[in-house]
Parts: structure tokens; C-alpha cells; sequence
């Protein structure tokens, strides 16, 4: 019956509702969803009850976070322009139909986290406005309009809002992908209170238990994964609610009374989610649920009724759950599919464990095509981050090349999260080193086991996973028959000289240090080598890029074209570090099938078709 199996237009693959942002309204009658029904990213409230759901904006722009006020009367959101990430403040009303008020107009700055008083009079959250590289701390009055500036924070780094309180505002530096401070601004005294338990920890998913009077967060303090701990909002004083232990803890929920907890634990990239009350816990399994999947933004709504949750697999798209937590019943509020592919026509991945060349496990997902015959021409997918980690959930990248007769390769090599502060730290300073000999140890193996043609191999990356593209056809031009890199770095130097400036100190840690490292990000900066280059390959970059600007990626393309390199350069406008529009999607993958088939020729069937 494989046979039987139809090779569809990219849109059926890419034109599901994503589930992006989302909230659910204090009395638990709907919730407000960041989803892309009409082809580009808009806030949509949807009722709990059913019914048909109401489109708030219409900017075709991306949102990054989404609130109600606890009175129920506003929705507060995030907003950017052509997917620069300078996210704006936006306001609208619960009902009716007027339209969004920005409350901030630093186009230039940007804007994170929200948080709401409990009294719904105001809100606050953190910019970058007063210096590019240091976040501080903002509060807004909805009934006057009037902003104020509540510390001078000047500590490079994100920084986010996440809770208010009558006593003060929790608020998140992010000085590093594995070190954040935890902080509590306090009304009594205008000053700021670090309450971080220790040095170079991470901290999120923060709840300040009201009742309790302690903040409770994820944490690895102290340890190679992640557990749950508290610190007494009084003095400060530390303890364990769930000590690490083997498996990573990836998000969190309290409960508002603080006697009841939901976490998240990563197996093996598959994301399961864990109810404990009453001292008991229990792993939580929505409707359909598979073997492989991912579970993740736990929120407990309506006052502790329910917990929200979104949920995906490999071959069912992420939708927004509700559990009724005393009738115990699931509520589906998103029908991400629509008429996508029939569920029995997605590939559903192997995981496939090997040993890189120092004997380091490495793990990843292989999809195998339900059409033609092993070995496959196969598309290795390195993902980006690359503190990142590829999961169980719908891809329709993936999705879109096994149903052309490719085979598909996601590693998580060194420095992938998911597996502790060890493992991901091991890419540091190490860029094109090992987690590129776990990529192609992992190539490698698919080949001796009979799934990869060596003939046909293609590397396919965006973000860090377009630099290992860049890197891997300066390092083994013979050994890759073709190559697509998006958003991809090409200058480690430059890339750090002009990237936000809130992350360039943590991108001299993660990368080196422009000056007293020049010599290391020279070597490992595939524009070094491309006098090496003769893979065929095809570039694709965002105009707008706020974090791999579009110079990388011409500055490689000239250098290519100086050489007598064939390369071919796609620069989408008015797009950033990723497409927002499905449109621009349709675009890369339509130019990249023609290139792939071109150059790795997949089986008969699907050119064919």
C-alpha cells in the first residue's frame, strides 16, 4: 500500500494550526491562542464550551506572549514588525471589536515577559530601551497610560517579567543559556532583591506561592539536571521540592494554593507530563496519545481547576489541552490539522542511539520514507540553538521530505539540551568540533546499517544547524553530495560583533571572544575555508535577521562566487531569523525540492509524482 501513498503540496504539511502563545481566561470560558489559520501569525480567542473562534488581530505579525488580566478584561500580548524580535506591548479589550493599543513605540528596543498586578491596574514587564545590552524592569498604568521605569538594572542579558504580587514583581535575568538570576523587585523598598540561590544556575519557570511565601522554580543547582526547588521569599533560604534525578526537567506548574505540582520530563526528546497532589504522582496522557511525543506549557487555569497544556507527536500536530482536574476529563480547544495528511500517511521516527568517534552516545531521530527502497537518499537535519534539542513532535519538514522519498536524519549531538549541564556545555568553545564528528558518526551509521545511500547524503540546517552546513561542506567537500543552509553563520567574529548586544556576552562564552580569541573563531568559521567548497549548495536568508544578520550570508556567498563557487542565494525581505508567513515557507521548500532532486535524485515514485 505504500505505493498508494499520494506525494502532497507542501501546504498540506505546513498548513496546520500551529499553537504558539497562549492563555486561558481567569474564569476558564476560552482561551486566547497565537495561531496561523490564515497563512501568517495572529491571536485568536477560542471558546473552552466550542464554538467558532474569533480572530483578535490582523498585522500578520508574530506574537511572542500572551495574558489575560486576572480581572478577565484585557488581553495583554507581544508583538514584533517583519520578524525583527523587537517585540512591542499590546493591549486589548476582552470583548468587542477595538483594536489593539501599543503601549510602547521603541521600534528599535525590545520588550519581554508580562506580568499583571492582581488588581488588573497595572502591568509590567522589561526593555532594553535605556541600554541595547541591559534589560530593566517597567510598569504600566492602564487606566492612565503613564509608564515608569522601576530600577537601573545594568547587568547585561534578557531579561523577563514573569509575576506580580501586592509585594513586589519576580523578574528573570538570563546572564547565560545555563546561568540566570532570580529577583524580586519589592514596592516597600524600590530596590531589587537577588534571590538566586547559588552561582551559575539556572533558573525558570518561576511561581511565587503566595500563601507559602516562597518562589518556586526548575533549577540545577548544584547538579547535572534539573529538579525543583523554592527559596523562602523572607530570607532567602533554599530547599528541594523534587530533587534532580536522572531525567531532565524541561517546565513546571504550581498549583495557586502550592499543594499541587505538574512538571515535564525529557526521555530521550520525548517530553511527558507528570501530575503530583495529595503527595502522589502520576504521568498525564491526553487523548491519542503515542509512544514518542511532546508535552509542554503546563499553566494551571480557572483558579486551579484545570491545567493547560500543549501536546504533540510525530504525527499529530501540537494542540492545547485542558484537564478537568476534579472530573479528570480532557478538553481539546485547537484542531491544528484540518485536512492535513491522513494520520497513517506520517512517518512516525526511529530513535536511534550510536557512538560518536570518542565513544560519547548520541542520540536522534530517523524518519524513513514509506516509499521506495533502503538505502535512501537521506537529508540530515542538524538542529539550531544549539542549546536546542530535536523532539517528538509533528515536524512537517521532516513530514514533507520522507513523503518524497528521503530519508531523515535529526542528531542530538554534544550540546543539545535535554541530557544535562555536562553534555550541553561540551559545545562550548568547540563550534565545528565534536558535535560535527557526531553528526557524521551518526551518518555513518545509517550508511553500514543499509538506510543511506553515500551517494545521496545532504546536509539541510538552519540557524547553528546552517553553519554546521557551511562547516561540513569546508571540512568534507566529498563526502556531502548537497547542501541547504538558512540563517546560517558563516563569521563567527562578525557574528558576534553584531548580534544583539544583550547576548554578546554570552556569545564570547558559548563561541569566543572576538578579542582575545580571534585566532579559534578565524578557524572555526566556515567563510575560512570556502576555497575548499565544491558540495553544491543554496543559501537562504531573512532580511531583517535580528540574530544571524544577512551579512553572514553574503559575505560567504561572495567569497564563494570569488572563488569560481557556484552557490545559490535566496534573501527573503521583511523576514527575519525564520519565515513568518507560510507563503515564504512554501517559497524555501519549492526551491529546495528542485535543488535536492536535482542533485540527489529521490526514488522514481516521488519524482514522478
Amino acid at each position: 500500500m505504500a505505493g498508494m501513498i499520494p506525494v502532497y503540496p507542501a501546504r498540506r504539511f505546513f498548513a496546520v494550526r500551529s499553537v504558539g502563545a497562549w492563555a486561558v481566561s481567569p474564569d476558564a470560558r476560552e482561551a486566547c491562542v497565537a495561531t496561523n489559520p490564515t497563512g501568517v501569525p495572529e491571536l485568536w480567542q477560542v471558546p473552552v464550551a466550542g464554538g467558532w473562534p474569533i480572530q483578535r488581530t490582523f498585522d500578520g505579525q508574530v506574537i511572542g506572549e500572551v495574558d489575560y488580566s486576572p480581572d478577565g478584561k484585557w488581553i495583554a500580548f507581544l508583538q514584533d514588525e517583519g520578524g525583527t524580535e523587537a517585540y512591542q506591548v499590546c493591549l486589548l479589550p476582552r470583548s468587542g471589536a477595538a483594536e489593539k493599543r501599543v503601549l510602547t513605540t521603541r521600534r528599535d528596543r525590545r520588550h519581554l515577559g508580562l506580568a499583571w498586578s492582581p488588581d488588573s491596574k497595572r502591568l509590567y514587564y522589561c526593555s532594553n530601551r535605556s541600554n541595547p545590552a541591559a534589560f530593566r524592569l517597567y510598569c504600566y498604568d492602564v487606566a492612565s497610560g503613564v509608564e515608569t521605569e522601576l530600577n537601573a538594572n545594568e547587568r547585561p542579558g534578557d531579561a523577563y517579567a514573569v509575576q506580580a504580587t501586592k509585594d513586589g514583581v519576580v523578574w528573570v535575568l538570563g546572564e547565560a543559556n545555563l546561568s540566570q538570576r532570580l529577583l524580586v523587585h519589592d514596592f516597600k523598598t524600590g530596590r531589587d532583591r537577588d534571590l538566586t540561590p547559588g552561582a551559575e544556575c539556572t533558573v525558570f519557570s518561576p511561581f511565587w506561592a503566595e500563601r507559602e511565601r516562597r518562589i518556586y522554580f526548575v533549577t540545577n543547582l548544584g547538579s547535572d539536571t534539573h529538579g525543583i526547588g523554592f527559596v523562602s521569599v523572607k530570607d532567602g533560604a533554599f530547599s528541594w521540592r523534587k530533587k534532580p534525578g536522572r531525567y531532565e526537567i524541561q517546565g513546571m506548574a504550581v498549583h495557586p494554593s502550592g499543594r499541587g505540582l505538574a512538571w515535564v520530563e525529557n526521555r530521550d526528546g520525548s517530553l511527558a507530563a507528570f501530575l503530583e497532589r495529595g503527595g502522589r504522582a502520576r504521568r498525564l496522557a491526553p487523548p491519542k496519545s503515542g509512544t514518542l511525543g511532546l508535552t509542554a506549557g503546563l499553566a494551571f487555569v480557572g483558579g486551579g481547576r484545570a491545567l493547560g497544556l500543549v501536546h504533540s507527536e510525530p504525527a499529530a500536530p501540537h494542540e492545547l489541552f485542558l484537564l478537568d482536574l476534579k472530573k479528570g476529563s480532557w478538553t481539546q480547544l485547537t484542531r491544528s490539522a484540518g485536512a492535513a495528511v491522513p494520520r497513517e500517511h506520517l512517518v512516525v521516527p526511529k530513535l536511534v542511539r550510536y557512538k560518536s568517534d570518542d565513544g560519547l552516545e548520541i542520540t536522534g531521530f530517523l524518519f524513513l520514507p514509506k516509499r521506495g527502497a533502503k538505502p535512501f537518499p537521506l537529508v540530515v537535519w542538524p538542529h539550531g540553538g544549539p542549546e536546542h534539542q530535536e523532539t517528538a513532535e509533528y515536524r512537517a519538514r521532516h513530514q514533507y521530505w520522507a513523503n518524497r522519498g528521503y530519508a531523515v536524519f535529526a542528531p542530538n549531538f554534544r550540546g543539545s539540551t535535554g541530557r544535562g549541564r555536562a553534555f550541553q556545555k561540551r559545545i562550548y568553545k568547540d563550534w565545528g568540533g565534536g558535535h560535527y564528528r557526531d553528526v557524521t558518526a551518526g551518518v555513518r551509521r545509517l550508511i553500514a546499517d543499509g538506510w543511506a545511500d553515500p551517494a545521496r547524503v545532504a546536509l539541510y540546517g538552519a540557524s547553528f544547524g546552517g553553519y554546521t552546513a557551511l562547516w561540513g561542506i569546508t571540512q568534507d567537500p566529498d563526502f556531502w553530495k548537497a547542501a541547504v543552509a538558512a540563517v546560517a553563520p558563516s563569521n563567527l567574529k562578525t557574528l558576534i560583533e553584531t548580534t544583539h548586544a544583550a547576548w554578546r556576552k554570552n556569545a564570547s562564552a558559548l563561541i569566543g571572544d572576538p578579542d582575545t580569541e580571534a585566532q579559534l573563531l578565524r578557524e572555526r568559521s566556515p567563510v575560512t575555508f570556502v576555497d575548499r567548497v565544491k558540495t553544491p549548495l543554496m543559501i537562504f536568508q531573512g532580511a531583517n535577521d535580528p540574530r544571524v544578520p544577512r551579512a553572514e550570508a553574503e559575505q560567504f556567498v561572495d567569497a564563494c562566487r570569488k572563488s569560481g563557487v557556484a552557490v545559490e542565494y535566496v534573501c527573503f525581505e521583511n523576514e527575519g531569523h525564520g519565515w513568518r508567513t507560510l507563503e515564504r515557507v512554501y517559497e524555501e521548500m519549492g526551491l529546495a525540492e528542485a535543488f535536492l532532486a536535482k542533485h540527489l535524485s529521490p526514488s522514481r515514485e516521488a519524482v514522478a509524482s
